[in-house]
C-alpha cells in the first residue's frame, strides 16, 4: 500500500469540502504544536531540545502551509503563534 503523497493532500484540499478538511488537519497541528510546546518548556535534556524545537518548527510551517490552502473559503483561521525560542542558562 502506498502512502498518501502530498499531491494527494493538495487534491483532497481542492475538492468542495477541503476547506472543513483544512480546518481539522489545522487544528489537528496547532493541538501537537501546542503539546510540544509544553513539553519543551517543563524541561528538556541539553540534548533533546533541537529535535524538540525542529518538531515546533515543522509543526509553524505545516499550519503556515494548510492557512495558505483554500483561505477565501474558511469560515475559522487558525491563530497564528509566535515561534518562541528557549533557552538555557
Amino acid at each position: 500500500m502506498n502512502a498518501p503523497s502530498l499531491t494527494d493532500l493538495s487534491a483532497r484540499l481542492a475538492q468542495p469540502q477541503g476547506a472543513a478538511l483544512r480546518d481539522e488537519l489545522a487544528a489537528r497541528v496547532q493541538a501537537l504544536e501546542l503539546r510540544l510546546r509544553a513539553h519543551i518548556a517543563a524541561g528538556l535534556p541539553r540534548d533533546e531540545f533541537q529535535a524538540w524545537q525542529a518538531a515546533v518548527e515543522a509543526a509553524v510551517a505545516a499550519r503556515e502551509v494548510l492557512a495558505a490552502q483554500c483561505p477565501e473559503s474558511s469560515n475559522s483561521p487558525t491563530p497564528t503563534m509566535a515561534p518562541t525560542s528557549f533557552t538555557y542558562p
